[in-house]
Formats: C-alpha cells, sequence, structure tokens
C-alpha cells in the first residue's frame, strides 16, 4: 500500500488530560518542551568526590586500583570531568 499525502492513519488517540499528565511527568524528568535530551552538567574531579563523598585523592586512588571503571572518566583537553548520572548508575550497579 502506498501512502499519498490525502492518506491519514490514526495510531493512537491521547487525550488533552492524559497528555498533559505525560508532558509534567517529563518535566519532572528534566526534558522541557522541544528538548530532545537533558544536558547535564559535568563534574569535576573535586565535584565528583564529593557527590560520592570520599576525597578527590581517594577518587584517584579507586580509579588506578580499577575499583572504579576508567570509563567513567572523560577529558576535555588535560582536563578530566565525571557525570553524576554515571557514577551513580556504577553505584546503583555494584
Amino acid at each position: 500500500m502506498t501512502m499519498t499525502p490525502n492518506t491519514a492513519t490514526i495510531l493512537y488517540h491521547v487525550s488533552e488530560n492524559d497528555l498533559n499528565t505525560l508532558i509534567m511527568k517529563a518535566e519532572e524528568k528534566g526534558f522541557d518542551k522541544g528538548q530532545k535530551k537533558p544536558f547535564e552538567k559535568p563534574l569535576t574531579r573535586e565535584e565528583a568526590a564529593a557527590f560520592l563523598r570520599i576525597t578527590a585523592r581517594t577518587l584517584d586512588n579507586r580509579i588506578k586500583s580499577n575499583v572504579l571503571p576508567t570509563d567513567l572518566r572523560h577529558y576535555n583537553g588535560g582536563t578530566i570531568y565525571f557525570f553524576a548520572s554515571e557514577l551513580e548508575a556504577f553505584l546503583k550497579k555494584s
């Protein structure tokens, strides 16, 4: 079957109330209208350590000893950054 400009298919009808509920839930999770993905601010080494409630030196030691995987680190030039969501996912997994 070929689709022509006059052919329309309704897959699912959402009431205005249901649509508003979905929008509110998305906004609670950090999505704004028109925004595809919420922006997550990268954390510095010190901020990542504070997030994990350890010292920056302990963070370095845990990365060197492979307690924390090295793929949690992200680089921008010579600066190392972390993302709270990745650190949290690692903590939940372990």
